[in-house]
């Protein structure tokens, strides 16, 4: 409505449906499960990757960017202060679920975003015995030496789907707590909560403001550098 003030746009994957990308909240995406049977869950994840190299914008995405531009709202809800999307993974905000396009190493830990398609040979084609209608797949069975395997410094580890599976924390290990005492639930809790983890926690930072913050910023600068040539 024209009158609208502040708007919101809830999303989810439904969202992404349209280019082509499948929803689903499949049982195969748990630790155990992919312990249990790999190769399928390998398969499943690579599907999904070969679906997002794929997929181009849909005009949600379109009417969603145009949006969060000003002289955009100012045609369609004049009367708008704000704009804002709440979704699990968007540029700029944090995301909660891991990335389909990272793999991490269970031996040696390394992380790094990777496109390659497919992963591994033994991979490819996989996606086409799935149906984007349906859950069910039929079973290919692919030895664990030929699924996804660290080329980090000869490592060789087995690779997994970067992202976060029912059941798995979030752990972080830095926590920054800016202009606010930490005094409401639940974000008093994140800070202990990451102390507890043996995370770091840094507080008392001063809110510097959006005026004048480029001088602020480059002052800081400056003043790091100077500390170390000194």
């Amino acid at each position: 409505t024209r009158s609208a003030e502040n708007i919101i746009a809830v999303c989810g994957a439904g969202l992404s449906a349209a280019s082509g990308i499948p929803t689903f909240r499949g049982a195969g995406a748990t630790p155990e499960a992919f312990e249990a049977n790999t190769s399928r869950v390998w398969q499943f994840y690579h599907y999904r990757r070969e679906s997002a190299l794929k997929a181009h914008p849909n005009a949600a995405h379109v009417v969603l960017g145009l949006l969060t531009q000003a002289s955009t709202r100012a045609k369609y809800a004049p009367k708008a202060k704000s704009f804002k999307i709440i979704t699990q993974a968007q540029e700029n905000l944090i995301e909660m679920h891991g990335r389909i396009h990272e793999t991490t190493c269970l031996s040696c830990g390394d992380t790094r975003f990777n496109t390659a398609s497919p992963l591994c040979p033994a991979l490819g084609g996989t996606e086409l015995n799935f149906d984007a209608q349906s859950d069910v797949q039929p079973e290919v069975d692919i030895p664990l030496n030929e699924l996804p395997r660290c080329d980090k410094d000869g490592c060789g580890g087995l690779l997994r789907p970067g992202v976060v599976w029912f059941g798995e924390d979030i752990p972080p290990d830095l926590c920054l707590v800016i202009g606010t005492s930490s005094t409401v639930s639940p974000a008093s809790h994140y800070a202990y909560d990451v102390e507890c983890r043996g995370g770091n926690v840094a507080a008392d930072f001063l809110f510097i403001g959006a005026i004048g913050i480029e001088q602020e910023v480059q002052a800081f600068i400056e003043r790091t550098k100077a500390t170390t040539v000194a």
